[in-house]
């Protein structure tokens, strides 16, 4: 059997396809999409129908931050994005709040991410290669920091029961164990970087550069523990390297690793593509009949409760819903 796209729902905001950008979109522990605007539009949508069920307007004194890297509470009750200076936003419906994190100097957050397993936590990566758990969302209070490795934190991942966490960085990518306060430092830069559910792999797009001279090179999956030898998964036409969002996720069972390739690929058209995690061969893939680039990438699960559909949107604001099934076909 072949594995093949089962259905593609596309929502197309006003009917012509002219919404908004998105800096934020999440799947909560209920099964519902929720997207944030630029403009700080908050949106939720069924999972099923793409309908909308609830739109809330940006409240007074909402700034947009980084643009696409806003973070939903495990609660989804208010959002999270980086700031361009020592602090990040916290946005309520009715409300902003300006979190100061003190004591790590002028470095611009490049990361901020809620802890799945702790709604009162955030973890914060900078451009300074600085990584903080923020103990209280509210006050900014850290209860653990530490330098990363030299350079800027690319990526943050928690694992589901907060206990890990995964640091993509510049130089190296680090797996932070939350309870022991230990990490792990793999010798690989990572412009994305994902935990899987056992919390033995770490999926990833490798990268090379500096600063804002960086890019994707191709994808790979590493064992925690380093005791077998990173798989470099098969890419022949090099479609990872064209990456320019850090947009990887493990899914169906943690059997296979979704990435996303830009409209500069050679393939010309943006497009998710699933790789095979054990052997690294490309499973299938998904070609978007639209121009602009997909931006954001979340797993959803199925009526079956596998996690084996997708939920992207693009740079249009455009909403896709993609599940994968197995075909004899």
């Amino acid at each position: 059997s072949v594995i093949v796209w089962d259905r593609a729902y596309v929502n197309e905001g006003d009917g012509g396809g002219q919404t908004s950008p998105l800096v934020g979109l999440q799947v909560s522990s209920s099964g519902e999409i929720h997207t944030l605007s630029k403009e700080l539009i908050w949106t939720r949508m069924d999972p099923g129908s793409l309908g909308v069920l609830s739109v809330s307007d940006a409240p007074t004194g909402a700034k947009v931050g980084q643009a696409g890297h806003a973070c939903l509470s495990p609660a989804a009750d208010r959002w999270v994005y980086p700031h361009y200076d020592t602090s990040y936003v916290v946005h309520w419906p009715d409300r902003v709040h300006t979190v100061s994190i003190s004591g790590f100097g002028k470095f611009c957050h490049s990361r901020v991410i809620w802890n799945p397993g702790n709604p009162a936590q955030v973890l914060s990566g900078t451009h300074g290669g600085r990584v903080m758990l923020v103990s209280d969302a509210d006050s900014g209070r850290v209860l653990h920091g530490s330098h990363s490795s030299p350079g800027w934190v690319e990526d943050l991942f928690w694992t589901p029961d907060g206990r890990m966490a995964v640091v993509g960085g510049q130089q190296a990518t680090s797996v932070l164990d939350m309870q022991t306060e230990q990490a792990v430092s793999l010798p690989i830069p990572m412009y994305a970087a994902c935990i899987d559910g056992s919390q033995r792999r770490v999926a990833g797009l490798t990268m090379t550069g500096q600063a804002y001279d960086r890019h994707a090179t191709g994808g790979v999956v590493v064992s925690i523990d380093q005791e077998s030898e990173p798989l470099t998964l098969q890419d022949p036409f090099k479609e990872l390297s064209f990456s320019r969002e850090r947009l990887c996720r493990w899914m169906c069972a943690d059997s296979l690793v979704a990435f996303t390739s830009s409209t500069a690929s050679p393939f010309g058209c943006p497009q998710v593509i699933v790789f095979d995690a054990t052997e690294g061969h490309v499973v299938c893939r998904f070609c978007s009949p639209y121009s602009e680039d997909l931006e954001r990438m979340e797993v959803m699960r199925a009526e079956d409760g596998l996690d084996s559909m997708l939920v992207l949107a693009d740079a249009n604001g455009r909403i896709f819903v993609l599940r994968l099934r197995s075909s004899d076909s």
